[in-house]
């Protein structure tokens, strides 16, 4: 190969490399993965185990304390202590609490707190109860009387952290209860243990792994620790993120946790252990030079593939040769040579597929070429047809023969596949041959049938239909034209099947009509006139009772009386148009109406039109209803004339703004006006603005074209013309007549 600039000779040698080095970098992470998790699990397991021991540890000591107390109440007659009646008696209780805090170095402190005397002992001396809660003994969380009535009534093993002791804080103070034979309480016992203590003794434990360790209580309160940062308190790690393998995230930085809970009292001992220390960055070192080796390892074998490679590469290229020659196609830089051999059997695969598209496309052509002619009348009888369709393979069998149409909704639908499944639910019991129309969503079927399932065509097509509307989730309306005997008769059914499929829209949709459920030709329907006139008195009226009955009565005409598709067209485009002329112009219902009037076809069915009727009816009764069931009449009429006294000399005033504004149609507006005050409310602004005219002619110079605008008109020829036709003069010669008179004449 003289020159390495094939694309595949390169994606060959890429995917090699990727081969060899996708292995070696999955095991080399999975040893890495493996061993710094094995060395993790040993470090939980051997911070779990520590931790166990000082749990144990401190159980230890706790039960010492817990024994104490027992020997003191077996030593010690709390009931009868009395610390001025027998003071011998409390000089030896010092001497024996001072030997118990001598044989414990944990324990700093003795306090012995009877609950009916007034003094409390310690190991080194005596004080008043009052002293030792007010001054000696203090605690954070408590106040003096909360930490009286803990040790008065302290019914369990408590402890107290944080305590100050004689002003000295960092003390835990733990409260064991003393009770009588009889399991009275006789008073409490309290060690003190110097936090710094149990601080040293959680680090001989785990200082080892340069861990902070945490003491709980069972309430989650922390009581003392080691190695404490300010960073990570017991409140931080509470909210820390916690991580697989028993690791936590506080603060951003990771830790392996570790922790146990003692079973005498329940207190929860934590240790987090940092993962930056020393010897897991030697691991992770170890790690990143264990990668090094092995990419290093990957480029010596890729120089080793690439030699093998232009060996191997030579009958790649004699086969890119003879794709070339095949293709007819000119070498590119940019194209590979398995490119070129696809491109070479593409072409040939594409000559095969056109070879076999055009034997198939023919015979699909000429099938429907001569269901078209059968369609047509050319042939008399089904073996004509078969003779002459012999060469496409079209062949029927039956005597009796009938056409249908097929309308599917939404047209978008694959019709090849819904024919064919038509074509199988009807295999069973008739001969089926489908065409496709023009028309988006329609095909046409030829049918033969035997003579004995006349009567059962139309249940037969409906069941079919039924069935693949479920199947497809399709809207499927069939049209059956009559059954002929032999072929002659198809073309008079087809045409009956269309006028069927048609008649949908008095039926309506998703059924099978047969062209015997029509009217026959030429019997006289007569038009709902009578139906219609009272319909248009009843809105005039307002009347909803009336309005309802009409409209109820030519539905009803139209679903009875099987007009034919254009009359029925013509009811509805009527009923729609009567209800739209009631509606203001501006109505959202309105021009929905007149948009189904400008395109009836849309609705396909006669119960869209009457949905569209009822919502158009319930509008109108919002809109049409007498003034005087909203507001008393004297009252409604007072405010009409006070509007147009305000408004009428506005240039944009209009008397379909008042009836906007007093939600009436103009109609009844002008009849509710004239009704009430003898005169036309056209006539009645005309008059306002003309006695405005012929004031302003008289007391001011202002010109025409101004006087006009300011009496409503923005047309001067306009005004000019009003004025002559109501004063029968122009407005100059009114101005010259009147202008030394004090009042002007008006209308």
């Amino acid at each position: 190969m003289p020159k390495l600039k094939s694309h595949l000779f390169i994606s060959y040698i890429a995917s090699y490399l990727l081969v060899l080095f996708l292995p070696l970098v999955v095991i080399n992470g999975l040893f890495s993965q493996r061993f710094i998790l094995a060395y993790r699990n040993e470090i939980n397991s051997k911070v779990q185990a520590d931790l166990a021991q000082l749990a144990a540890a401190i159980d230890r000591e706790l039960e010492t304390m817990s024994q104490t107390a027992s020997e003191i109440r077996l030593t010690m007659d709390l009931p009868a202590f009395s610390f001025l009646g027998d003071p011998l008696a409390s000089r030896d209780a010092i001497s024996r609490l001072s030997a118990y805090r001598t044989t414990n170095p944990l324990i700093e402190e003795v306090v012995l707190y009877p609950a009916q005397d007034d003094f409390a002992v310690a190991s080194s001396s005596s004080c008043r109860k009052d002293l030792l809660v007010n001054q000696l003994l203090r605690s954070p969380r408590l106040s003096a009387d909360q930490l009286r009535k803990l040790l008065e009534t302290v019914e369990v093993p408590t402890a107290l952290s944080h305590v100050e002791w004689k002003g000295t804080p960092g003390y835990l103070c733990m409260v064991y209860p003393i009770r009588t034979d009889y399991q009275t309480l006789a008073g409490s016992c309290l060690f003190l243990l110097p936090e710094a203590s149990l601080s040293r003794l959680l680090e001989e434990k785990m200082g080892n792994y340069s861990a902070s360790t945490y003491v709980l209580d069972r309430d989650g309160r922390p009581l003392f620790s080691s190695f404490a940062l300010d960073s990570l308190s017991p409140d931080a790690l509470a909210q820390g993120e916690a991580l697989p393998e028993g690791r936590v995230v506080v603060d951003g930085e990771p830790y392996f946790a570790g922790s146990v809970q003692s079973g005498l009292l329940e207190w929860q001992y934590i240790s987090l252990v940092p993962e930056n220390q020393q010897l897991f960055q030697q691991l992770h070192t170890v790690s990143r030079e264990l990668v090094l080796t092995t990419l290093l390892v990957v480029l010596a074998a890729g120089a080793l593939i690439f030699v093998l490679m232009r060996v191997n590469y030579t009958p790649i290229r004699r086969l890119k040769e003879k794709a070339l020659r095949i293709a007819h196609e000119e070498p590119a830089p940019h194209r590979s040579e398995l490119d070129l051999i696809s491109v070479a059997l593409d072409t040939l695969s594409s000559r095969n597929l056109e070879m076999a598209e055009r034997l198939e496309s023919n015979a699909a052509t000429i099938q429907n070429i001569y269901l078209q002619r059968l369609l047509a009348g050319r042939y008399a009888t089904h073996l004509d047809f078969n003779r002459a369709a012999a060469e496409c393979g079209l062949a029927l069998k039956s005597e009796w023969y009938f056409a249908a149409s097929v309308r599917v909704t939404p047209p978008e639908t694959n019709l090849e596949v819904f024919a064919e499944q038509l074509q199988k639910a009807l295999a069973p019991q008739m001969e089926c041959c489908y065409i496709f129309t023009l028309e988006p969503g329609r095909i046409l079927t030829v049918n033969g049938i035997r003579q004995d399932q006349q009567s059962e065509i139309g249940e037969l097509y409906e069941q079919a239909r039924a069935r693949l509307s479920r199947r497809m989730e399709l809207s499927v309306t069939v049209g059956l034209g009559s059954v002929g005997r032999e072929t002659a008769g198809l073309p008079r059914s087809m045409m009956e099947a269309g006028q069927a499929l048609d008649y949908r829209f008095v039926c309506g949709n998703d059924r099978t009509i047969s062209i015997g459920e029509l009217s026959l030709p030429g019997t006289p329907a007569r038009y709902p006139h009578r139906q219609f006139e009272k319909l248009r008195n009843a809105l005039q009226a307002g009347n909803e009772p009336e309005t309802t009955a009409a409209v109820e009565q030519i539905m009803q005409y139209l679903e009875s009386s099987n007009l034919p598709l254009f009359t029925a067209k013509n009811v509805c485009f009527e009923l729609l148009n009567t209800f739209s002329r009631q509606l203001r112009p501006d109505d959202g219902l309105r021009c929905e109406a007149e948009n189904s009037l400008l395109s009836l076809s849309s609705l396909d069915t006669a119960q869209d039109v009457l949905a569209l009727v009822r919502e158009l009816r319930k509008n109108l009764n919002k809109t049409s209803a007498p003034p005087s069931d909203r507001r008393g009449t004297e009252t409604l009429i007072s405010e009409m004339v006070e509007y147009v006294d305000q408004n009428c000399l506005r240039c944009d005033f209009s008397l379909q703004e008042m009836s906007e504004r007093f939600n009436m149609l103009l109609p009844n507006l002008s009849q509710f006006f004239k009704d009430k005050t003898g005169q036309n409310l056209l006539d009645y602004s005309t008059s306002l603005r003309m006695n405005r005219a012929c004031k302003l002619l008289v007391e001011t110079q202002l010109p025409l074209k101004e006087l006009g605008y300011q009496v409503g008109y923005y047309n001067v020829s306009s005004f000019i013309r009003r004025f002559k036709q109501t004063q029968g003069v122009t407005p100059g010669d009114y101005r010259r007549m009147y202008s030394t008179q004090q009042d002007p004449v008006g209308f």
